[in-house]
């Protein structure tokens, strides 16, 4: 008996995805068809190209490189120090970026596929000396093989920053001019870092020397979503949000070297360390600005100007040492870092 109710409800359903099949079919057309229209473009034939100019302020955090005291540590080297002193960080510049991006609308069924590739290289220094009554102690030097009596410090970063993605996308358009178009796919990240420092005495005529190298290449998803609105017929506000979530090997060296000048021959420390670590690193990407696009000769040509936001979270960066002996090789944490950049975006585009 049960097995007859049974048979009888899945009966029913049938005739009734049959019977509603049809209608739900058509309204699916009529809904499609209505998003076509309300998303047709002016005027091309759906291949955009663009190129974008960034102007970009990085901020990365533990660039300090020596940590200065004004007037000295009274009891250097005991449990009953005392002193002030500042820290002393590689500050960072506005740095060009550039842009290139291929979007080929409709492919199939409604559906976009663009790839877009991003580089940006930058490098700053900064350098303190000390004077009278002031001293300078390094911050990121092995702390088993410092010198003492420093003068002069010096720290540079430098970043190598790529990333190109290939993303599939789908516009849903309303009425009101309004437009959000998801999009999903692989990304690609490559970070390469150095930084280096290098530390000075003149009384004693030491000097140390720190070099750190990484390199990190990274793959992975990316998700989001571009979004616009048209104000007039010519001109659009623009807004985008994405999510990256890669992985990939990082590989580290970090060479020291140190030459004492004593009484008798030179005292020289090489030192080289290396790692190889296998690093998930998240990132985001935030954008918005004002878009103006035309028609000219058949072809959508236009201007983009905008304010945008990236950060990768877990970057590599150097370790601190601390110690000599057996503990030679133990430090903090290398992968703690966070990579931001934020600042204006200005492109042309255009559509044939």
């Amino acid at each position: 008996m049960k097995k007859w109710h049974v048979t009888a409800s899945r009966a029913l359903f049938v005739a009734g995805m049959l019977v509603l099949s049809s209608p739900l079919s058509a309204n699916q057309e009529t809904c499609a068809s209505a998003n076509q229209e309300l998303c047709a473009l002016r005027c091309g034939c759906g291949i955009e190209a663009s190129v974008e100019f960034l102007y970009l302020k990085p901020y990365v955090d533990d660039l300090d490189y020596v940590w200065k005291s004004k007037e000295g540590i009274v009891n250097f080297g005991t449990d009953t120090a005392d002193g002030k002193g500042r820290y002393n960080y590689v500050h960072l510049d506005w740095e060009p970026a550039y842009r290139g991006s291929l979007l080929m609308r409709d492919l199939w069924c409604g559906i976009n596929m663009g790839a877009s590739y991003t580089y940006l290289e930058a490098s700053d220094s900064h350098s303190t000396s000390a004077e009278g009554t002031e001293a300078l102690f390094p911050t990121i030097s092995h702390g088993g093989f410092d010198i003492s009596n420093i003068n002069h410090a010096r720290g540079k970063w430098g970043l190598t920053f790529q990333t190109g993605d290939i993303l599939l996308s789908y516009d849903f358009c309303c009425e009101g001019g309004h437009r959000v178009t998801p999009a999903v796919g692989a990304t690609i990240v490559v970070l390469d870092q150095d930084i280096k420092a290098r530390y000075q005495s003149d009384l004693t005529g030491d000097e140390a020397l720190y070099n750190w190298k990484s390199g990190y290449t990274g793959y992975g998803l990316k998700a989001g979503a571009d979004y616009n609105y048209k104000l007039t017929e010519c001109f659009d506000l623009y807004a985008k949000a994405y999510c990256s979530l890669v992985t990939g090997d990082s590989d580290e060296d970090v060479k020291i070297a140190r030459t004492l000048n004593t009484s008798g021959p030179t005292d020289l420390t090489d030192l080289k360390l290396k790692s190889h670590e296998c690093l998930f690193v998240p990132g985001y990407q935030l954008a918005v600005g004002v878009l103006f696009h035309e028609c000219w000769c058949g072809i959508d040509v236009g201007m983009r100007l905008g304010w945008e936001f990236m950060a990768w979270h877990g970057v590599a960066n150097p370790g601190r040492f601390t110690d000599d002996g057996i503990r030679i090789g133990t430090g903090s944490s290398r992968s703690t870092t966070t990579l931001g950049f934020q600042g204006l975006s200005a492109g042309l585009q255009a559509r044939f």
